[in-house]
């Protein structure tokens, strides 16, 4: 992965990412099976959502890679979707928004979008709709992100809903552009499983 900074996209919610994750788990006639299209990069992507160290780090240089040829950083603020639990922050994502500001010079706006009302967690089957999202996102420090780029990052994207729900909030303040960044984009989870 390192040196493989080529992003893809997302044509349909034009969000960037990385690479496919692929979930640990698929499901075959009601059966749940270990999914061999599980890989090193999605394991990465699963240490990160738990706050492992090597995968915030892993992340961090990634992001710093790709980030530091932007011109006017100075004018962009880094946002991060909120987590789903309306006390847990964004997650990872909050140290790699602290060390890209401080190592880039860009805005800090790690604060900015707050999950207001605990959902449940949607790779535990929550409710994906864009609607639950706008319900229970809400967003604060409003001054630093007027007229202001917005880089808005996520970890995972599957319909992308969650995005777009921040988006649409974002864009209600007078930002001037948002760049939808993810480090993954799921693949389907419910595949055949032949000759089992």
């Amino acid at each position: 992965m390192e040196g493989d900074c080529l992003m893809k996209k997302d044509k349909i919610n034009n969000i960037l990412y990385l690479k496919s994750y692929n979930s640990y788990w698929i499901y075959d006639d009601c059966m749940k099976v270990h999914n061999p299209e599980f890989d090193d990069f999605s394991s990465k992507i699963l240490n990160f959502k738990k706050r492992d160290r090597h995968a915030v780090g892993f992340f961090y240089s990634v992001l710093f890679n790709i980030f530091s040829d932007l011109p006017d950083r100075e004018n962009i603020v880094l946002v991060a979707v909120p987590s789903h639990t309306s006390a847990g922050g964004c997650g990872s994502f909050e140290e790699v928004i602290d060390k890209l500001c401080n190592a880039l010079g860009f805005i800090n706006g790690k604060m900015c979008l707050k999950r207001v009302a605990t959902i449940q967690k949607l790779s535990h089957g929550g409710r994906r709709n864009k609607n639950i999202h706008m319900q229970t996102i809400k967003v604060d420090k409003i001054n630093i992100l007027k007229g202001k780029k917005v880089i808005l990052l996520d970890d995972v994207t599957t319909t992308g809903n969650s995005m777009l729900a921040c988006e649409d909030l974002l864009r209600g303040l007078g930002v001037s552009g948002i760049c939808k960044f993810v480090l993954a984009k799921t693949k389907s989870r419910h595949r055949k499983v032949s000759n089992i």
